[in-house]
């Protein structure tokens, strides 16, 4: 699954703009636009180390028949790598040093609270094995500064189409109602159009059109 965040942090400005020697204040808002990039704790994996090497300068050298990847997030289906974390139930949890993904296979370090020789072979990691990302893949990303424009009002045909969020108003002065984004289309509500045929009656009845 693939989850994209926009955060935006705005700052309402007033620019002035000369058009025909006529000055515009057209209302409009800055923003910080940011992607989140993350991902989190893979289930149990299936495909467990298959070759295990304790290098004996409190490293581990292992490899794998297929390699893990992230289950969720943005990240989801890449490659785990360095920065991240192998947990093995019973054993503990060992930052990722070194990855290949092509060779399937990564370097460990063995924290010094564990004794050295923690782990020698495949049989150590016997119970369930996981992986946990570091804070180098849970980040914001791709941040850029936009002028994003409000409109209020107008006809139906210059209704707003970009950086709409659900709840947004517009008024359609071809309509003479305000519409609301739904995140899917502009819709009405059902008390404005009442309270509009309402009116049209009124008037048809007075002026006989």
């Amino acid at each position: 699954m693939l989850k994209i965040t926009t955060i935006v942090t705005t700052l309402p400005v007033f620019p002035v703009m000369c058009i025909s020697n006529q000055i515009l204040r057209l209302p409009v808002i800055l923003g910080y636009v940011s992607t989140y990039k993350y991902t989190t704790n893979t289930e149990y994996v299936h495909d467990k180390p298959t070759t295990v090497v304790n290098n004996g300068d409190r490293t581990l050298s292992i490899g794998f028949d297929v390699y893990p990847t992230w289950q969720n997030g943005s990240h989801a289906g890449k490659p785990v790598g360095v920065g991240a974390e192998l947990g093995a139930l019973g054993k503990g949890n060992f930052p990722i040093i070194e990855a290949d993904p092509t060779a399937k296979t990564m370097k460990l370090r063995i924290p010094e609270v564990y004794k050295a020789d923690v782990v020698n072979a495949p049989a150590d990691f016997s119970m369930e094995v996981y992986f946990i990302p570091g804070s180098n893949l849970n980040t914001m990303s791709n941040m850029t500064y936009e002028t994003i424009p409000v409109i209020h009002s107008g006809p139906t045909e210059q209704r707003p189409t970009e950086h709409l969020v659900v709840g947004q108003q517009y008024f359609d002065t071809t309509l003479d109602m305000p519409v609301f984004w739904n995140g899917t289309k502009w819709v009405v509500n059902a008390a404005d159009v009442g309270d509009r045929l309402k009116r049209l009656c009124s008037h048809r009845q007075t002026y006989g059109k």
